[in-house]
């Protein structure tokens, strides 16, 4: 890989979670975090799987 990487310390994932009919129409928003201070306290780093190959089945295309 030759190109560009953006890291960003927090984003807002929006949703559709069938298996979860908590939220309107099952739409779920999570925060994820990865900064060395959450509200000045510990750290917080959260997983994130990201979709690499639509050509694999299911975890076979993701990367963490």
């Amino acid at each position: 890989f030759t190109g560009h990487i953006k890291v960003f310390n927090s984003a807002v994932a929006t949703f559709v979670a069938p298996s979860d009919p908590s939220g309107i129409g099952s739409m779920r928003r999570e925060h994820i975090h990865a900064v060395p201070s959450w509200r000045r306290g510990l750290a917080r780093y959260d997983c994130v799987f990201v979709s690499t190959d639509d050509t694999q089945e299911g975890m076979l295309g993701m990367e963490v």
